[in-house]
């Protein structure tokens, strides 16, 4: 019998919910979100697609439960971070962890979605979390500014990387260069 793990608020899983958020995780990193269908994710999890619908109002619904967690640990990593080569380390082993995440918000991120109105509140807490780690003296307009692009820039790098287009493990190189460029600039030494 499986057992019930404890979540980050001290809650228990139960242990189908649990089997189905796993999942959800590797259909939507495999197939995307369009093309992960929920009977393939509820067979995965052995559970009937009636089962699913006990744990989940649809695909979206488990979507957003993805989300909401893989915010949770983005936010408490970057608000550990000490410097911005952590805080781009962090974010991009995140990433390659949870590769469904990351895959299906790309898809489900359309102007005017909920998911993209979602997206667009836990991005401002992360721009906040990211601009703390910029270097002194800019004014507040350069500083959001600036940590905005480092925000949309790290995503859309481990966008890359969940896609098979840029090589994995290569975090804390990532997060070296990009702390080297906003520290010494583009042709800094």
């Amino acid at each position: 019998m499986a057992v019930s793990r404890p979540t980050g608020n001290g809650q228990r899983v139960q242990p189908t919910r649990q089997a189905l958020i796993e999942s959800g995780l590797r259909r939507f990193a495999s197939h995307g979100f369009s093309r992960a269908r929920l009977t393939d994710i509820s067979a995965d999890a052995g559970v009937t697609t009636g089962a699913f619908y006990r744990h989940f109002a649809g695909k979206e619904a488990l979507y957003r439960t993805l989300l909401a967690q893989w915010d949770r640990d983005l936010t408490l990593a970057l608000g550990e971070s000490n410097d911005l080569r952590e805080a781009c380390r962090k974010w991009l082993e995140l990433s390659e962890g949870a590769p469904g995440v990351v895959r299906a918000g790309a898809e489900l991120t359309k102007a005017g979605s909920d998911v993209a109105h979602e997206r667009q509140r836990m991005r401002q807490g992360w721009v906040a979390l990211v601009t703390r780690l910029l270097p002194a003296g800019l004014d507040p307009r350069q500083s959001l500014i600036a940590g905005q692009i480092l925000v949309d820039t790290v995503d859309y790098y481990a966008y890359t990387v969940v896609m098979g287009w840029t090589k994995r493990g290569q975090a804390d190189a990532v997060g070296a260069a990009i702390q080297h460029l906003v520290e010494r600039g583009l042709y800094g030494t």
